[in-house]
This record gives C-alpha cells, sequence and structure tokens, in this order.
C-alpha cells in the first residue's frame, strides 16, 4: 500500500521538480545575458579606445597590443557562447582578468602622460569605461546571486568585490 502512495507522490512531484530547475536555469540565463552584455560593451570600448590611441603619436604604449588582442580575443568567445558551464565561465572570467590587469598597465601609462589630461577624447572614454565597469560590477553581483540561490555555484564569475580599472590607476 506505501509503494504506490509513494509512486504517486514522485510522479506529481517529479513534474515540479523540472519546472523548478527550468525557472532556475532561465534567471541564471537572463542575469547571465546581462553580464555578458556588459563584458562585451567594455571590450567593445577598449578596442575602440585601442584604434583612437593608436592613431595618435602615443600609439607605442606597452601593452597596448595586448589590451586590444585579448579585448578582440574576449569579445568573440562572448559571442560564440551558446550555454554556459563552469569551464566556459572560468575561461572567460580568467580572460576578463586578463584584460583587466593589462588595461591597466596601458591606463597607467596614459595617466603619466600629461597630454592626456585635456578635456579630450581620453578622458571621455575613461568616463565610459569607469561606468561600463561599474555595470559589469552590477551584473556580476546579480548573476552570482542568482547562481547561489539556483544551487549553481560552480558557475560563480569570481567573487563579488568591486573592481574598476579608473578608479584603482587613480588610487595608485
Amino acid at each position: 500500500m506505501r509503494k504506490p502512495s509513494i509512486l504517486v507522490f514522485l510522479l506529481l512531484f517529479i513534474p515540479f521538480l523540472e519546472g523548478f530547475s527550468q525557472i532556475s536555469a532561465t534567471e541564471i540565463d537572463s542575469k547571465w545575458n546581462n553580464l555578458k552584455m556588459a563584458l562585451t560593451r567594455r571590450s567593445d570600448h577598449i578596442i575602440e579606445f585601442s584604434n583612437y590611441i593608436s592613431k595618435s603619436n602615443k600609439g607605442n604604449i606597452k601593452g597596448l597590443k595586448e589590451s586590444k588582442e585579448i579585448s578582440s580575443s574576449l569579445r568573440n568567445d562572448l559571442n560564440n557562447i551558446t550555454s554556459i558551464d563552469s569551464l566556459i565561465i572560468n575561461r572567460l572570467k580568467s580572460k576578463n582578468d586578463s584584460l583587466t590587469n593589462s588595461f591597466k598597465i596601458v591606463l597607467k601609462k596614459i595617466n603619466i602622460d600629461q597630454t592626456f589630461h585635456k578635456p579630450n577624447k581620453s578622458q571621455e572614454f575613461l568616463m565610459r569605461l569607469e561606468g561600463i565597469d561599474n555595470r559589469i560590477y552590477f551584473e556580476k553581483k546579480e548573476f552570482n546571486k542568482a547562481c547561489r540561490e539556483n544551487g549553481r555555484v560552480d558557475l560563480l564569475f569570481g567573487n563579488d568585490d568591486h573592481s574598476n580599472i579608473v578608479e584603482d590607476i587613480n588610487k595608485e
């Protein structure tokens, strides 16, 4: 008598679990798409700035070419993702960290050069970059929260610390 009631319970409960997993996957996917968009925006922005600097007489700044290459590679990876898993997230996180570190070197060099302190495209770029970095921080926090709430800590995009390239170089 117990076995049929357990079987009925399981038959009724399994569809509920499937629906729940679809909701959690949808929430994670939605938050991922927002983070992906912010990361893509920053990659595009760094490529645009690298092109601008390359055309000026300051185009030989150490790390500029590397930053542009990492940005392009990260952007391509982001655009070619059809689904996420922990390996993809870790690869993207690593590439994003490399881009952040590489571009900090470029910005430090530019920050020392007084010709870049005039109100011009460089200052506009830095203001937009700061806004994009703040957006990445917010979206990363939201994505990580969705992953934690849905038991997918394997997908966390690093920690929830705020890292802003422009603020970091101004502190140093």
